[in-house]
């Protein structure tokens, strides 16, 4: 329903919309694809988007359990790569440094990795928007931002309004009082 009214309002103000796709901050959810799908389907459809446009998911993981480095090699040894340099492991993965040189950093630079999770989407075009959209940092103008600015804004918007969560109470539901008080008495 997001999708459907954003882009629509969108393109009535004039937005020439010929690609579309749909950033996901770690793992895509089935669920979420098919509700994205079929948005843009009726959009389509309906004549809002062109019936060529071409759209996908993308999965972007903050952090791997493999530890991706990036580095130089230079006549004083290792250093960092330049800012955009991106690594393609095959047609629908790869790793790009949104941080870097001529930057200065301490250690090495932690490249995000990026995955088509859906769509017949171009790896290199992904990869540029992602680091094009870190370069939008707002919060951060005389640095670089290691993650695109949409992630930034909806992890810094949910920081703001998330709380702390109980395991137990989401797994048992709330303690409700009186049982526990008539369990105790015996």
């Amino acid at each position: 329903k997001i999708v459907y009214e954003g882009v629509k309002q969108d393109v009535r103000a004039g937005a020439k919309i010929t690609s579309l796709v749909w950033r996901r901050d770690g793992r895509l959810f089935e669920t979420e694809w098919l509700g994205f799908e079929d948005a843009v389907k009726q959009l389509i459809g309906e004549g809002v988007l062109p019936a060529e446009l071409v759209f996908g998911a993308v999965e972007v993981q903050k952090t791997t359990t493999n530890a991706i480095r990036i580095a130089k090699t230079g006549i004083d040894g290792y250093r960092n790569p330049k800012i955009g340099v991106a690594l393609e492991l095959s047609t629908t993965e790869g790793f790009v440094c949104n941080t870097g040189y001529p930057f200065r950093l301490n250690g090495s630079v932690n490249p995000l990795n990026v995955r088509i999770a859906r769509g017949s989407l171009s790896l290199a075009k992904v990869l540029e928007d992602t680091f094009r959209m870190s370069l939008l940092a707002y919060s951060v103008p005389d640095r670089v931002m290691r993650l695109p600015i949409d992630m930034k804004l909806c992890d810094e918007f949910l920081r703001a309004v998330a709380s702390q969560s109980d395991e137990d109470e989401a797994t048992y539901g709330e303690e409700n009082p009186s049982f526990v008080e008539a369990v105790n008495a015996g």
